[in-house]
């Protein structure tokens, strides 16, 4: 959210199914290449379908395939943050080791200084 976000959609991929459940404006802006096929469904046409005799027909797959479609969105999700977080700490954790490094660097040119018989 607040971000652009650029991924590639496999063949049969849903988007703005969430905004769909929810019965919410969709959060995300779509565009897509050219040549692609898509199919728009509005959201108050789709249910009204799915009630129908035909659409009780398609209701499970259509669920199944929304679930899956959820389910792999949210490992991606999770693959991702997981991965931002490790690097953010891999980050923080140079930083902390170079500011080790340099209290050591002193404290080592400290007991040459005096060795050599100069204060430190």
């Amino acid at each position: 959210v607040g971000r652009d976000v650029s991924i590639t959609l496999e063949k049969g991929s849903l988007i703005g199914e969430i905004s769909c459940l929810q019965g919410c404006t969709a959060s995300a802006t779509v565009s897509a290449s050219v040549g692609c096929t898509y199919i728009v469904w509005k959201r108050g046409k789709l249910l009204e379908f799915l009630k129908s005799k035909e659409g009780l027909a398609v209701k499970k797959g259509i669920e199944l395939k929304v679930g899956r479609e959820l389910a792999k969105k949210l490992a991606a999700t999770t693959s991702r943050m997981v991965q931002e977080t490790m690097e953010h700490r891999k980050e923080h954790h140079e930083v902390q080791r170079l500011e080790y490094e340099d209290v050591v660097w002193r404290q080592l040119l400290k007991m040459i200084i005096t060795e050599d018989g100069d204060k430190a």
